[in-house]
Protein backbone atom coordinates (compact mmCIF):
# COMPACT_ATOMS: atom_id res chain seq x y z
CA UNK A 1 0.00 0.00 0.00
CA UNK A 2 1.44 3.46 -0.23
CA UNK A 3 1.69 6.67 1.60
CA UNK A 4 -1.29 8.92 1.91
CA UNK A 5 -2.69 6.06 5.26
CA UNK A 6 -2.16 7.06 8.30
CA UNK A 7 -0.95 4.56 10.81
CA UNK A 8 0.36 4.24 14.64
CA UNK A 9 4.11 4.46 13.59
CA UNK A 10 4.45 7.21 11.11
CA UNK A 11 6.11 4.41 8.35
CA UNK A 12 4.28 6.09 5.46
CA UNK A 13 2.05 2.93 4.78
CA UNK A 14 -1.25 0.83 5.55
CA UNK A 15 -0.36 -0.65 8.47
CA UNK A 16 -3.30 -3.26 7.70
CA UNK A 17 -2.72 -6.81 5.88
CA UNK A 18 -4.87 -6.65 2.88
CA UNK A 19 -6.42 -10.04 2.20
CA UNK A 20 -6.95 -10.76 -1.27
CA UNK A 21 -9.42 -12.75 -2.91
CA UNK A 22 -10.82 -13.23 -6.24
CA UNK A 23 -14.78 -13.00 -5.75
CA UNK A 24 -17.99 -13.02 -8.39
CA UNK A 25 -20.34 -10.46 -8.26
CA UNK A 26 -22.76 -13.27 -8.37
CA UNK A 27 -25.83 -13.34 -6.56
CA UNK A 28 -24.98 -16.39 -5.48
CA UNK A 29 -22.66 -15.50 -3.16
CA UNK A 30 -25.16 -14.98 -0.18
CA UNK A 31 -26.51 -18.82 -0.74
CA UNK A 32 -26.13 -20.86 2.09
CA UNK A 33 -24.34 -23.57 2.63
CA UNK A 34 -21.58 -23.23 -0.42
CA UNK A 35 -21.50 -26.97 -1.00
CA UNK A 36 -25.03 -26.10 -2.74
CA UNK A 37 -23.44 -23.77 -5.43
CA UNK A 38 -22.62 -25.56 -8.88
CA UNK A 39 -19.42 -27.19 -10.25
CA UNK A 40 -18.16 -23.57 -11.23
CA UNK A 41 -15.52 -21.37 -10.02
CA UNK A 42 -17.51 -18.68 -7.97
CA UNK A 43 -14.03 -17.41 -6.76
CA UNK A 44 -10.84 -18.12 -5.18
CA UNK A 45 -12.30 -20.39 -2.54
CA UNK A 46 -15.04 -22.42 -4.35
CA UNK A 47 -14.06 -25.25 -2.96
CA UNK A 48 -14.98 -24.68 0.72
CA UNK A 49 -17.30 -27.44 1.20
CA UNK A 50 -16.82 -28.18 4.73
CA UNK A 51 -18.46 -24.86 6.16
CA UNK A 52 -21.83 -25.79 6.50
CA UNK A 53 -24.17 -22.42 6.20
CA UNK A 54 -21.87 -20.26 5.62
CA UNK A 55 -22.30 -17.73 3.55
CA UNK A 56 -19.22 -16.39 1.10
CA UNK A 57 -19.83 -13.21 2.13
CA UNK A 58 -18.87 -14.90 6.14
CA UNK A 59 -15.74 -16.65 4.91
CA UNK A 60 -14.11 -13.46 3.90
CA UNK A 61 -14.99 -11.27 6.17
CA UNK A 62 -16.62 -12.59 9.09
CA UNK A 63 -15.31 -13.84 12.56
CA UNK A 64 -13.80 -16.75 11.11
CA UNK A 65 -12.57 -15.08 8.32
CA UNK A 66 -8.43 -15.13 7.91
CA UNK A 67 -8.10 -11.60 8.47
CA UNK A 68 -10.06 -12.11 11.81
CA UNK A 69 -8.12 -15.00 12.89
CA UNK A 70 -4.61 -13.23 12.47
CA UNK A 71 -6.20 -10.04 14.33
CA UNK A 72 -7.50 -11.96 17.25
CA UNK A 73 -3.54 -13.70 17.88
CA UNK A 74 -1.60 -10.23 17.63
CA UNK A 75 -1.96 -9.48 20.40
CA UNK A 76 0.51 -12.06 21.31
CA UNK A 77 2.93 -10.37 19.59
CA UNK A 78 5.41 -7.98 21.55
CA UNK A 79 6.48 -5.02 20.41
CA UNK A 80 3.98 -4.58 17.72
CA UNK A 81 1.25 -1.79 17.55
CA UNK A 82 -2.42 -1.15 18.03
CA UNK A 83 -3.41 -1.10 14.14
CA UNK A 84 -0.12 -2.99 12.28
CA UNK A 85 -0.93 -5.93 10.63
CA UNK A 86 -5.01 -5.83 11.67
CA UNK A 87 -6.86 -7.66 8.14
CA UNK A 88 -9.04 -6.21 5.90
CA UNK A 89 -11.08 -7.63 4.72
CA UNK A 90 -12.27 -8.83 8.35
CA UNK A 91 -15.00 -8.99 10.69
CA UNK A 92 -13.33 -5.77 12.70
CA UNK A 93 -12.48 -4.21 9.41
CA UNK A 94 -14.49 -5.87 6.74
CA UNK A 95 -14.37 -3.20 3.77
CA UNK A 96 -10.75 -1.90 2.41
CA UNK A 97 -12.47 0.28 0.14
CA UNK A 98 -14.35 1.63 3.49
CA UNK A 99 -11.05 2.21 4.96
CA UNK A 100 -9.58 3.83 1.62
CA UNK A 101 -11.60 6.25 2.09
CA UNK A 102 -12.27 7.02 5.75
CA UNK A 103 -10.74 10.03 6.69
CA UNK A 104 -9.68 8.16 10.44
CA UNK A 105 -7.40 5.88 8.63
CA UNK A 106 -6.71 8.19 5.14
CA UNK A 107 -5.13 11.58 5.06
CA UNK A 108 -6.11 11.34 1.39
CA UNK A 109 -9.57 11.18 2.20
CA UNK A 110 -9.75 14.50 3.31
CA UNK A 111 -9.54 16.01 0.26
CA UNK A 112 -11.81 14.15 -1.33
CA UNK A 113 -9.13 11.15 -2.23
CA UNK A 114 -8.80 7.86 -1.18
CA UNK A 115 -6.01 5.37 -0.37
CA UNK A 116 -4.40 2.37 -2.69
CA UNK A 117 -5.07 -0.81 -1.32
CA UNK A 118 -4.05 -4.40 -3.12
CA UNK A 119 -7.74 -6.01 -3.83
CA UNK A 120 -6.26 -9.68 -4.92
CA UNK A 121 -7.59 -10.40 -8.34
CA UNK A 122 -5.01 -10.74 -10.87
CA UNK A 123 -2.12 -12.21 -8.59
CA UNK A 124 -5.19 -14.52 -7.07
CA UNK A 125 -6.14 -15.70 -10.29
CA UNK A 126 -3.25 -17.15 -11.86
CA UNK A 127 -2.06 -19.09 -8.72
CA UNK A 128 -5.59 -20.68 -8.17
CA UNK A 129 -4.76 -23.02 -11.02
CA UNK A 130 -2.18 -25.98 -11.49
CA UNK A 131 -1.71 -24.88 -15.72
CA UNK A 132 -1.36 -21.79 -16.77
CA UNK A 133 0.01 -20.21 -19.67
CA UNK A 134 1.78 -16.76 -18.78
CA UNK A 135 3.50 -16.56 -22.55
CA UNK A 136 -0.13 -14.64 -23.50
CA UNK A 137 -0.48 -12.61 -21.26
CA UNK A 138 -1.85 -9.75 -20.20
CA UNK A 139 -5.06 -12.77 -20.59
CA UNK A 140 -3.33 -15.89 -19.29
CA UNK A 141 -4.43 -19.16 -20.51
CA UNK A 142 -6.08 -20.59 -17.58
CA UNK A 143 -6.34 -24.48 -17.15
CA UNK A 144 -5.92 -27.48 -15.18
CA UNK A 145 -7.28 -28.02 -11.64
CA UNK A 146 -8.77 -25.16 -9.56
CA UNK A 147 -7.75 -25.01 -6.00
CA UNK A 148 -8.21 -22.01 -3.18
CA UNK A 149 -6.52 -19.86 -3.31
CA UNK A 150 -6.21 -16.43 -1.18
CA UNK A 151 -3.19 -13.76 -0.74
CA UNK A 152 -1.82 -11.79 1.73
CA UNK A 153 -0.17 -8.09 1.24
CA UNK A 154 2.11 -7.52 4.54
CA UNK A 155 2.16 -4.40 5.69
CA UNK A 156 5.60 -1.95 5.98
CA UNK A 157 5.43 -2.29 9.79
CA UNK A 158 5.71 -6.25 9.76
CA UNK A 159 7.63 -6.39 5.72
CA UNK A 160 10.48 -4.09 8.04
CA UNK A 161 9.62 -4.38 11.85
CA UNK A 162 12.62 -6.34 12.58
CA UNK A 163 13.48 -10.19 12.70
CA UNK A 164 11.15 -10.17 15.96
CA UNK A 165 8.26 -8.83 14.81
CA UNK A 166 8.70 -10.94 11.83
CA UNK A 167 9.29 -13.84 13.11
CA UNK A 168 6.38 -13.77 15.57
CA UNK A 169 4.17 -12.65 13.00
CA UNK A 170 4.88 -15.82 10.78
CA UNK A 171 3.53 -17.97 13.85
CA UNK A 172 0.64 -15.69 14.38
CA UNK A 173 0.08 -16.58 10.44
CA UNK A 174 0.93 -20.24 10.99
CA UNK A 175 -1.15 -20.63 13.69
CA UNK A 176 -4.94 -18.92 11.76
CA UNK A 177 -3.58 -20.38 8.50
CA UNK A 178 -3.84 -24.18 10.03
CA UNK A 179 -7.36 -23.19 11.95
CA UNK A 180 -8.38 -21.61 8.71
CA UNK A 181 -7.76 -24.46 6.43
CA UNK A 182 -8.82 -27.24 9.41
CA UNK A 183 -12.29 -25.67 9.36
CA UNK A 184 -12.42 -25.48 5.03
CA UNK A 185 -10.88 -28.51 4.26
CA UNK A 186 -11.96 -30.86 7.22
CA UNK A 187 -9.85 -33.10 9.85
CA UNK A 188 -6.06 -33.19 8.18
CA UNK A 189 -3.76 -36.00 8.59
Amino acid sequence: ATTGWKDDLNIHGAPFTQWGYRLSDDPSLLTCPLDSLGGSTIGSLTYARNLPNQSYECLVRGPDSMGSRVNALLSNVAGISDLCGQGTPSFEYPSPNALATDTTHCHDAAGGGECHYYSGGFDVKIHERMDVDLAVLPEPTLSGEHFNALQAELPRCIRFGGNTIRSEFADVLAQATMGFLRDLNGPMP
